[in-house]
Order: C-alpha cells, then sequence, then structure tokens
C-alpha cells in the first residue's frame, strides 16, 4: 500500500512536540464531531496559491470494531495539483486538545494523560502505486490499535514539488476507550446521574475535597457527558436514570441539548430513563403528595405529556416490557386517589417505579389515609429505599416476597454511600460509609434479589459528589469504585 511509518526517533520527537502542544492551546467545541461525509477544514501555508492542492474522496471507515470500540480504521483520499506533480504526503492522527478541563475546570494538569490518552502517530505515505508520478495520486492508510477516550484530528498536509504545502484536517467522533462491557451480559445496571454541575456555580457550594478527574466540570459539555458514558458503560453500566426536575429547568436543557446529541449516546451506546422529581414538583401536603388534588393531577398530567412528548420515543430511551421506565421519586408518600396512579400509566403506556420498599415499613402500614401496600400495587415495580445502611438481607427478602406474591417487579439497590456533610443541604439522617469493601458487600446482597423478569439492579449513584454518593473517578479514589462494580458483577 506504499505506507511507511516515521522513523522511531522522529515520530518520538514529534509526539512530545504535540504533548506539549496539547496543554498549551485549548480548544473546546460542544458541537457533534464530524462524520466521515462532512467536508474538509482546509488551511493554507501560502495563501497566495490560487490553485492549492486539492483533496478527493476523502473517507474514514472503521474496519475492527469490538463491543462498540473502534479498534482499527481505514483512511483513504485523491490528492490532486494538476499540472504540478506532488512531492510528498503526510498523516497525523491525533487526539482532540481538551486543555481547556486545566483552565476552566481546574483539572490537575497530572490527571490530563488518564482523562485523554495521548495517542499520536505521524505516518509519511506514498501512493498506492507506490510512485509519485502524476498529478492526481491515490492513498491509503491503516490506523491500528486506537487507544480512543477521545475525538481524533485526521490531518493530512500535501507538499508539491515547487514547494507549497496545504494542510486538510477532519475530525472523528468520540471514540471510546473501553469496550462497551455493559452489553456483555443480561443483567441490566442502572446508575442515578446528575445532569446539575455547574449550575449556578454549584461546584462552589460543595465541601468536600475529593474531586472528579475531570474536574469542577460542566454538564452542559458532551465531551464530559461521552467520557460518563465511555467510563460508565466500560465498567458495566447499561442505563442512567436521569432525575427531571421540570420543563425548561438547566438539567432539563442538559439533557435535550447536551446528552442526547453526544455521540455515544446519538448512537446507543447507553439507554437512558426518566426519575421524576415529586418533591420539586407536586404540591406537598407535609408529609406527602395528595392525589385527590386537582393541583397535583394537573401537574403530572402536563409533565408526564412533556416527558412523552422529548423523551419517551427517543430510541435511546429505557424499557421495560416495551413501556418507558419512570421512578417516581417518593411516590411512597402518594395518598388520597391513588386510581390516578393507574390512570398515568395507561394514558402514557409506561411502566412505572415506586420506592415502597421502605426498611421501616410495612405493607400493612397506613400512610394518611392509604395503605401502603395498596398504594405499592398500582406500579409495575417497586424499588428498596436505598440510603439506609440498616436495609438488611431481612428486609430485602420480605419486600422481594411480597412483590412475588402480588404480581409486581422487584429492583434492589447497592447504594455507594451517602452523607451530606460535604452538601449546601443538612439532614439529620446516619451516614451510610462509602468504601470500596461495602459496596461489594452491598451488590452481592442486592445480585441475590434481582427479580429473574426484568433483572435489574439499581446503584445509587454515579456522580453526587455533594451527597458522598459517586462512582465516578475521582482524585482521591482514581477507578477504584467503578473497578468494584465492575468485579463484582462479572465475578
Amino acid at each position: 500500500m506504499g505506507l511507511r511509518s516515521v522513523d522511531v526517533l522522529v515520530l518520538g520527537i514529534v509526539v512530545l512536540v504535540m504533548a506539549s502542544a496539547c496543554l498549551n492551546q485549548p480548544t473546546r467545541t460542544n458541537t457533534p464531531a464530524s462524520s466521515s461525509t462532512s467536508s474538509l477544514t482546509t488551511s493554507y501555508r501560502e495563501r497566495g496559491d490560487v490553485n492549492p492542492p486539492e483533496i478527493l474522496d476523502f473517507n474514514w471507515t472503521p474496519t475492527k470494531i469490538v463491543w462498540d470500540k473502534v479498534y482499527d480504521l481505514k483512511v483513504s483520499f485523491k490528492a490532486s495539483y494538476p499540472p504540478d506533480e506532488i512531492s510528498g504526503v503526510k498523516l497525523i492522527f491525533k487526539p482532540e486538545n481538551y486543555s481547556y478541563f486545566i483552565t476552566e475546570y481546574g483539572m490537575r494538569r497530572g490527571d490530563y494523560y488518564k482523562v485523554f490518552p495521548n495517542d499520536s502517530r505521524v505516518y509519511e505515505l506514498k501512493p498506492v502505486d507506490g510512485v509519485f508520478d502524476k498529478p492526481l495520486e491515490e492513498f491509503e492508510v491503516n490506523i491500528t490499535n486506537i487507544t480512543g477516550g477521545a475525538e481524533y484530528w485526521i490531518i493530512i498536509q500535501v507538499q508539491t514539488k515547487n514547494g507549497r504545502t496545504v494542510e486538510y484536517k477532519r475530525k472523528t467522533p468520540y471514540l471510546r476507550q473501553y469496550e462497551n462491557n455493559a452489553k456483555k451480559d443480561n443483567l441490566t445496571i442502572m446508575a442515578l446521574y446528575l445532569l446539575w454541575w455547574g449550575k449556578d456555580n454549584n461546584w462552589d457550594e460543595y465541601a468536600g475535597s475529593d474531586f472528579s478527574l475531570l474536574g469542577a466540570y460542566s454538564s452542559m459539555d458532551m465531551i464530559v457527558i461521552n467520557k460518563h458514558v465511555d467510563w460508565a458503560t466500560g465498567y458495566g453500566i447499561d442505563v442512567f436514570l436521569i432525575n427531571w426536575p421540570e420543563p425548561g429547568d438547566y438539567q432539563d436543557h442538559a439533557l435535550k441539548e447536551y446528552f442526547l446529541k453526544s455521540d455515544l449516546v446519538a448512537k446507543g451506546d447507553i439507554k437512558f430513563a426518566i426519575l421524576y422529581e415529586t418533591i420539586w414538583r407536586l404540591v406537598d401536603s407535609h408529609p406527602g403528595w395528595n392525589l385527590s388534588d386537582e393541583r397535583n393531577i394537573e401537574i403530572l398530567t402536563s409533565d408526564f405529556e412533556y416527558l412523552s412528548k422529548n423523551y419517551f420515543q427517543h430510541p435511546a430511551y429505557f424499557r421495560v416490557n416495551g413501556r418507558p421506565f419512570v421512578f417516581v421519586y417518593e411516590s411512597k408518600g402518594f395518598f388520597g386517589d391513588i386510581n390516578q396512579i393507574t390512570i398515568l400509566k395507561e394514558t402514557f403506556d409506561i411502566y412505572l417505579v415506586s420506592d415502597h420498599g421502605h426498611p421501616e415499613a410495612d405493607p400493612k402500614t397506613t400512610f394518611r389515609d392509604a395503605i401502603w401496600g395498596n398504594v405499592a400495587k398500582r406500579f409495575d415495580a417497586i424499588m428498596d429505599r436505598w440510603g439506609y445502611e440498616h436495609y438488611s438481607e431481612a428486609d430485602m427478602r420480605r419486600w422481594y416476597g411480597w412483590c412475588n406474591i402480588n404480581g409486581i417487579d422487584f429492583i434492589p439497590s447497592a447504594t455507594v454511600g451517602l452523607s451530606y456533610k460535604n452538601a449546601p443541604w443538612k439532614f439529620d439522617v446516619p451516614e451510610v460509609p462509602r468504601k470500596t469493601e461495602l459496596l461489594k458487600e452491598r451488590i452481592q446482597l442486592a445480585l441475590k434479589y434481582v427479580d429473574p423478569d426484568i433483572k435489574i439492579l439499581f446503584i445509587p449513584e454515579f456522580n453526587n459528589f455533594f451527597e458522598n454518593s459517586y462512582l465516578e473517578p475521582s482524585t482521591q479514589d482514581g477507578f477504584k469504585y467503578l473497578t468494584t462494580l465492575k468485579s463484582s458483577i462479572f465475578h
């Protein structure tokens, strides 16, 4: 094919120069990356050239994909410069520069290559026929063993015999660093995912010392989202359960305009579902949410119409038995006209999940005018109430058995931890310790009670630094918690 790699010494010098430049020339994009059919970006070394070399039929095609990860790709193109002849062609393949993570998010410089691996290559090319002897030459190059974890630039530099050089650029979408291990089994791991970071500079309210490896990032950043999806699915998470507070909110905008448009979500590497925030939406009866209150019915109907229109039909939306999965937070506080739960399910054809599996509750318990078990039966599934260190195996077994008897599904959870000491809000509840050995124990317990009909395990949470509940790789813990999850699931 006429390809030769640059001599090892020269390549080493080029890579070092690129690595240095990577941390000094910030580039930030929050629009979807170019595909292989997009137009080329061209820069001219010699501005006076009115007839520069042209690149024709440019294409890059993955040639080896394993579990959504592109390992190898092929680049092909033609270079034309009539009437002069081309004297040399070079192809540079290098990751995008994300140094704004350092300058804007405060990422530690030493963490940059932990997050965005340095994977730059330089190739000097010869035509397919091996000789520069005509004004239109064809070129091919196979790029193998791609590390991934970034968007990549494919840069072609064409030099003519009269000394003119022209550079053509094209950027790939985000290429995964990890294989999508979540797809390798039939167990659905769902993790709570927050899109609130960056709202009103809320990182300033965080009192902790352990930060994401990404720094104090914004949830309205597609590279952040791609990185989270790459990490999460690479370590076994299938679904992000995304808390949704209200239409038009910061998180709603981040979900609609950034999360769903990010490369890995758009191509189906992960599913998502909605956690409906009752405490931010419904009229509080102190305690509970009265379903006989017409204001609450109007809010629920309007909100679910919005969710149905904007999210439920999305191809990446997570479904159970063909119906969109919706978890209603604090729905254990419903009372009044509980038939409204059934109406909501049937109107929007959704798979509705509650959190009635509280460790201190009994199905016969009466809350306001509603019997706990009677309300729970209106849902398709119940989840145990995470965030309680004293949630015992007996509690999980009791609710698992009750679900089996009453013909509804059960979703066990394994919490990462819980504490409000670093959050701007305070609640007087016992701390749930965040330790890898405890997470492993919680996962092992929950796995015993995974419902065979739906096979879902819930992990709260992926990135709640405020409440000390996060799997996300951090400055103090690295990848320890994701590694614990993966080893526990695939053991």
